[in-house]
Order: structure tokens, then C-alpha cells, then sequence
């Protein structure tokens, strides 16, 4: 399991994945609701397996 978070006071994005970084990447979105706990948005990324060695970016849509 991955954990992810941000501030929660960065309202309005969504969070992505993907297995690349550069022009060639495929970002991917993890789907919300992205639940507050102590300040932060944090989201279990749950199949690590699937998203070995990720990366992560908030996109604002």
C-alpha cells in the first residue's frame, strides 16, 4: 500500500499516477473522494503492485 498526501488547504485537484515520467507518460487518475485526516487529503493507493514505482502529481482540471 502506498500512502499519498497534501495540504488540505489545496482544494479543486485530482490526483494521477504514472509508471513514467516525460513526454511519453500516461497519467492516470486516482479516483476521490480524498478524505481530510489531521490537515492533509491522504489517499490509500491500495495495488502498489499495479503501480510499481509511481509517480504521483496533483493536476488542478
Amino acid at each position: 500500500m502506498a500512502i499519498v498526501f497534501w495540504d488540505a488547504r489545496v482544494r479543486d485537484f485530482i490526483l494521477e499516477a504514472s509508471v513514467v515520467l516525460g513526454p511519453d507518460a500516461v497519467w492516470l487518475p486516482i479516483a476521490g473522494p480524498y478524505p481530510v485526516n489531521a490537515g492533509f487529503h491522504e489517499v490509500l493507493v491500495p495495488n502498489p503492485d499495479q503501480l510499481d514505482n509511481a509517480f504521483f502529481r496533483l493536476r488542478r482540471p
